[in-house]
């Protein structure tokens, strides 16, 4: 048996090796330069060993690692038919989103699930590298299972969550109906994957959601850890990415999702809890927040955080990513003992 896992281990690491190849050359060949051999690594974060990215070279500071021209950007620019097509704003749920400011998630969303339902697409070697709707469910927030939302209702991060979540749900079953053909062959679940995509590979450009091909693998990490820094250049038309520091071959590339962001913003937006993030939780929905079931909490049942410890939270057991959405029953968890 332990050989046989072995194998599907070994099998699924040269699948993905391929894929990883795949979207490279697919780069290349429209237009970026990739100025150093890059190589998918497992790197340990927080007690786990998580896929990042490196570069098998040594790279010197100041450096550029890439450039990616505009046509290879995953925004609502390069998806021309979701583009110009009639704006969903005034609709049910929509107007919502309109007024938050996030409807153009919700479209760019749409224009990604319209591609991954095709037979065929130009942005197949891309789509084809990305994680599973189950494997980002696990982990994010947005869409919480009715058990998870039972162990934690007490948390107002659930109940922003549900509400977003319903405003994203009503504008596309509005704008389904509205826009038959548009969004044929399009289902909620493939607009909900798109929407976690977005949500945990975007960053904003001048209002623009963006994602960056390869650059969107690249993790974050606690701490001063980050040694990139990226944005766009030649009058917004290429995307670059350089090295901080000089970076040894084999060390992992390590970006800044959001300097100011508090645990709470964290999980919010990539589902990602920060062990050692130095901005408190300060929000007044927190405030009235029950303290007294943090130590029956099963997820962190056992788990001691020792006085000298620079975590916000201890750890999960391990009995708790076993679990259906473990990893986000975890940040939810450490949310509420790094408040109270």
């Amino acid at each position: 048996a332990l050989l046989q896992l072995g194998l599907l281990w070994l099998l699924s690491a040269e699948k993905e090796n391929d894929a990883w190849s795949e979207l490279l050359t697919w780069m290349y060949d429209n237009g970026a330069e990739v100025n150093f051999p890059l190589q998918r690594v497992n790197f340990p974060h927080a007690g786990f060993s998580v896929p990042g990215v490196t570069s098998t070279e040594f790279v010197m500071d100041e450096i550029k690692v890439m450039n990616v021209p505009k046509p290879l950007l995953v925004t609502l620019e390069n998806f021309p038919e979701v583009h110009r097509a009639a704006s969903p704003a005034a609709l049910p749920g929509c107007d919502e989103l309109h007024h938050h400011g996030v409807l153009d998630m919700a479209r760019l969303a749409a224009a990604i699930a319209r591609e991954q339902v095709k037979d065929q697409s130009f942005w197949g070697p891309w789509l084809r590298m990305l994680p599973s709707l189950k494997d980002m469910d696990d982990a994010h927030p947005l869409f919480a299972s009715k058990a998870v939302k039972r162990s934690f209702r007490e948390l107002p991060i659930l109940e922003a969550m549900e509400w977003e979540e319903q405003l994203f749900r009503d504008c596309f079953k509005h704008w389904k109906k509205a826009d038959k053909k548009l969004l044929a062959g399009v289902k909620w679940k493939d607009v909900k994957w798109g929407i976690l995509l977005v949500k945990t590979r975007a960053w904003k450009s001048y209002g623009e959601y963006v994602i960056v091909p390869v650059a969107d693998f690249i993790n974050t990490h606690d701490g001063d850890g980050a040694n990139l820094e990226y944005g766009l250049g030649e009058n917004n038309k290429m995307f670059y990415m350089r090295v901080q520091r000089s970076l040894e071959a084999g060390d992992e590339m390590i970006q800044e999702y959001c300097s100011s962001c508090h645990n709470d913003r964290m999980v919010r937006a990539w589902g990602l809890y920060r062990e050692l993030n130095p901005i408190a939780i300060a929000h007044p929905s927190w405030d009235a927040l029950d303290c007294s079931r943090v130590g029956s909490l099963p997820e962190l049942k056992g788990m001691k955080l020792n006085s000298s410890s620079p975590w916000t939270a201890p750890r999960c057991s391990l009995e708790t990513f076993e679990r259906p959405q473990g990893p986000l029953r975890c940040s939810l968890a450490r949310l509420w003992y790094e408040v109270c």
